[in-house]
């Protein structure tokens, strides 16, 4: 059904609704990945086990590369679209973790795994058998790409909704894409100001950024994020912004 609701999509109206439709739609779209990768790594183990009964070192060659390394590349081109496609959704430290979880513990090389034990790592698990069979290493192609392919997208982990009077609040803002952004800027003010602050991003390294809010007065502040990436496009946190903010609600003291 996945493609059937992306059809809808066009009939989708307001950056927000967008944004929430996006949400779903990617989440199918990334479990329908996991339901080819896993099938796909079926379709592995049945020709591996055919080119392993040739009568001879030759012919067994011959249909690994015929057989074998075909399947063997999809899988990882498929592994790519399944990253992809999480990427596009990731929003909270939960998520974040599903993805270190998969590239950490799913996706190993066999190497790291005879470092720490049999290797019954997922994408790579025969890669030794197949090198064996072939006679010479995989090619670069059977590895996932280490770049992002995906749209670029900002990220705030952990968005709080409130805030104590008196605290000054800190927070990490990823920015996906493969270069950095030529400018990150958050915008804030307090609610019903018509004047924002600006409070230039920090760079902490790699993709992930991070900002202070000064210490919270007694009124409740809006804020969002702006950056604009190196091929020229904007974008901004929240996708409805700066129509609408994220607020932050300031807790009084007793």
């Amino acid at each position: 059904f996945v493609d059937e609701m992306s059809a809808l999509r066009s009939k989708v109206v307001g950056k927000g609704n967008l944004a929430r439709f996006d949400y779903w739609l990617g989440s199918f779209e990334y479990l329908r990945h996991l339901g080819h990768i896993g099938c796909m790594r079926g379709e592995l183990d049945n020709v591996l086990a055919q080119a392993q009964k040739g009568k001879n070192n030759a012919e067994k060659q011959s249909l690994t590369e015929k057989l074998v390394l075909p399947v063997r590349k999809a899988l990882a081109r498929e592994w790519e679209r399944l990253i992809t496609a999480l990427l596009a959704v990731t929003n909270t430290p939960g998520e974040l973790g599903t993805i270190s979880n998969l590239e950490q513990h799913v996706r190993r090389n066999y190497w790291a795994g005879r470092r720490r034990g049999p290797a019954f790592w997922f994408l790579a698990q025969h890669d030794k058998t197949i090198e064996e069979l072939l006679g010479y290493e995989l090619p670069a192609e059977a590895n996932p790409r280490k770049e992002f392919l995906g749209d670029p997208r900002i990220i705030v982990p952990a968005a709080r909704t409130q805030v104590d009077e008196g605290e000054e609040l800190s927070v990490k803002v990823i920015i996906l894409d493969n270069d950095l952004p030529a400018d990150a800027t958050l915008y804030y003010r307090q609610l019903g100001d018509n004047k924002y602050q600006e409070i230039m991003l920090n760079h902490v390294g790699r993709a992930v950024y991070n900002f202070t809010l000064p210490a919270a007065g007694k009124e409740s502040i809006e804020y969002h994020i702006k950056t604009k990436m190196e091929n020229g496009k904007t974008l901004f946190w929240p996708s409805v912004a700066p129509k609408l903010n994220h607020t932050l609600v300031v807790m009084p003291k007793e």
